[in-house]
C-alpha cells in the first residue's frame, strides 16, 4: 500500500467519525445504552372495585368470595377456550360486558357454595387443515363463595 493511499484511507475514515457524531446530534457518544421503559403490568387496564382477576397462575386453587363479587377470567389468547362452571347458580357469566383482549368472561358470586370453574384451551392450529397435534391445555379453580 502506498503512503497516498494510506492517508487518503486515514483521512475517508476520520470524514467517517467527524460526520457519525455531527449526525448524533452530539459530539457525545453515550458509554451506555439508555434504560429500557418499565415493562407493563399484568393488568394494564384497572379493574372495577370488587372485581378479582384470575389468569393461568391461578391454576388449581381455591379462590374464596364473598357475595357480589366478581372476577374476569383472563387466560390469555393463546389458545382458543372453552369455559364450564359446575354450578351456575353460586358462579354466573355476566352478559352484555365488553372484555378486555385475552379475557374468557366475567363471572359473578351469586350466592353462598362452591363451584368449579374449568376452561380447556385448543391451541389455534387445530382449525387448520390438516390440524397440529399439540396438546390442549386445561385449567381448573374452585370458587368458594361466602
Amino acid at each position: 500500500m502506498t503512503a497516498q493511499r494510506a492517508g487518503r484511507i486515514a483521512g475517508l475514515l476520520g470524514l467517517a467519525l467527524v460526520v457519525g457524531l455531527l449526525m448524533s446530534g452530539c459530539g457525545h457518544v453515550p458509554s451506555s445504552p439508555a434504560p429500557a421503559p418499565p415493562a407493563p403490568t399484568a393488568s394494564a387496564t384497572p379493574l372495577p372495585p370488587g372485581t378479582l382477576e384470575v389468569t393461568l397462575a391461578n391454576d388449581g386453587q381455591t379462590l374464596h368470595m364473598t357475595v357480589g363479587e366478581r372476577l374476569l377470567l383472563r387466560l390469555g389468547e393463546g389458545y382458543d377456550w372453552t369455559v364450564t362452571v359446575s354450578d351456575p347458580s353460586v358462579l354466573s357469566g355476566v352478559v352484555g360486558v365488553l372484555l378486555v383482549r385475552g379475557a374468557q368472561g366475567l363471572y359473578q358470586a351469586d350466592r353462598a357454595g362452591q363451584a368449579i370453574l374449568s376452561a380447556i384451551g385448543d391451541p389455534p392450529c387445530r382449525k387448520v387443515q390438516p390440524p397440529c397435534a399439540a396438546p390442549s391445555r386445561a385449567f381448573q379453580l374452585t370458587v368458594a363463595v361466602q
